[in-house]
């Protein structure tokens, strides 16, 4: 019979316990900010990484009939090269 009401009285403090709001659970708008706070200003943000639309107009000036050939071997010695 003891065991049985401590068992209720253990389960009704751990339902009351569970039932209290907890108000440390909501992150702080401080806390949501932090990865931008971890980024160096070295890092680009994804906006600022360059596709390849940002160099089409430099390479149709760079690149023409004439010298295409070299351009396509210096492209490949630089993929080749060893970092």
């Amino acid at each position: 019979m003891n065991r049985s009401i401590l068992c209720v009285l253990v389960a009704i403090g751990l339902a009351v316990s569970a039932c209290k709001k907890d108000e440390t659970s909501a992150p702080e708008p401080a806390q949501a900010t932090s990865h931008s706070k971890t980024m160096s200003p070295e890092q680009p943000s994804p906006t600022q990484l360059p596709v390849p639309e940002d160099f089409e107009a430099e390479v149709e000036r760079q690149i023409t009939e004439d010298n295409y050939e070299a351009a396509l071997d210096s492209l490949a010695k630089e993929i080749e090269a060893p970092e």
